[in-house]
């Protein structure tokens, strides 16, 4: 019961504490000045609360006043023709010793460089990307593994830049590679993509234009000025899927049939327009 009461009354002593000290001035009758009528001196602590209510107002509009406007994403996209080709070709030779295997493909690939340069292709656009010796193991009756003999492997990577020669630079290749003659894979490429990718930018501030002009029309408002802008552009190659191991150079195709197809150069904007 104690408990209670303290409870119970804590909060109107509390309250006439504070009614005392803001009434009172100097001395005088806290509750007399009130009663009779008198003026009543606030105290700085009430000042600060008038001060407060009247500048709550002026920051609730300075939060209105902030606008953040429509963010909206646009996407463009173009189709364009393969440009470039580049290829990963070389050779394999297997030997009994390893100085056999080096001595054959480094013959090997020798002439598959020649066949590339004679095609037109550059010194700049040669590069090596892969050199390799490895022992080769047969099974055996002991069934531990024996060493019957060694691999030299050696790839190039041939950037062709006149895509309508591709298959006749790949059959020049392959048939100077001969029986050792390896084709790892090819990919075109749009190198020289500024045109489409100026169309596609076009098209995805279009884009991104078209859905902030509906979002300010959906929300009452008119669009105003752009204050933010960024893209990203994306063209990823598109690997073909053509592999080969070249069996018996002499038997290769005049002209190694490719298809470069069309590849997409993309942009996505993500643009900001103020609302008003």
């Amino acid at each position: 019961m104690g408990s209670r009461r303290l409870r119970r009354w804590w909060v109107p002593a509390a309250a006439l504490s504070l009614f005392a000290v803001a009434c009172s001035d100097g001395g005088g009758d806290p509750l007399g000045g009130g009663l009779g009528g008198g003026a009543v001196d606030a105290g700085p602590g009430a000042a600060g609360s008038a001060a407060f209510a009247q500048e709550a107002p002026a920051a609730t509009t300075s939060a209105a006043a902030i606008d953040p406007g429509v963010t909206v994403t646009g996407v463009g996209r173009v189709q364009g023709r393969p440009d470039t080709l580049r290829a990963t070709v070389g050779v394999e030779a297997e030997r009994d010793s390893v100085s056999e295997a080096l001595e054959a493909a480094n013959a090997a690939t020798e002439a598959v460089l020649a066949a590339l340069r004679d095609a037109g292709v550059a010194d700049r656009d040669l590069q090596t990307v892969q050199f390799s010796v490895n022992p080769r193991y047969v099974d055996t009756t002991t069934g531990i593994p024996e060493i019957s003999g060694y691999v030299v492997g050696n790839l190039v990577e041939a950037t062709v830049r006149e895509i309508g020669r591709a298959g006749d630079v790949l059959q020049a290749a392959v048939t100077a590679g001969g029986d050792a003659a390896r084709v790892q894979g090819i990919t075109f490429a749009l190198e020289d993509n500024a045109a489409l990718v100026d169309a596609a930018r076009e098209s995805a501030f279009a884009d991104a234009r078209r859905k902030a002009e509906q979002y300010a029309a959906l929300a009452g408002r008119e669009l105003g000025p752009l204050v933010g802008l960024s893209e990203v552009v994306a063209d990823p190659p598109q690997p073909d899927e053509f592999r080969a191991a070249a069996e018996g150079g002499a038997d290769v195709a005049a002209s190694v049939p490719l298809q470069p197809g069309r590849q997409e150069v993309g942009v996505t904007v993500t643009a900001v327009w103020s609302l008003s």
